[in-house]
């Protein structure tokens, strides 16, 4: 599914998935930085946009016309 800053400017071909990688690989890099729980906080940046992955990345519109159960 494609993010909706990108569906409405049709300029990248990025994906919520992509997108969750990318926030864990650089949650990884500063847990490592920062000698934390490397593990936690790449659960924590893999689980932030779970909910976006059944409702969808929605924009400020789109949040008016739809009830989400996230």
């Amino acid at each position: 599914m494609t993010r909706n800053s990108y569906q409405c400017l049709c300029s990248d071909t990025s994906t919520i998935a992509k997108y969750s990688f990318r926030c864990a690989i650089i949650g990884y890099i500063l847990a490592k930085i920062k000698k934390t729980d490397e593990n936690k906080i790449m659960k924590m940046c893999l689980f932030y946009n779970i909910s976006e992955t059944r409702t969808g990345d929605l924009n400020l519109i789109n949040k008016k016309y739809l009830e989400l159960f996230e």
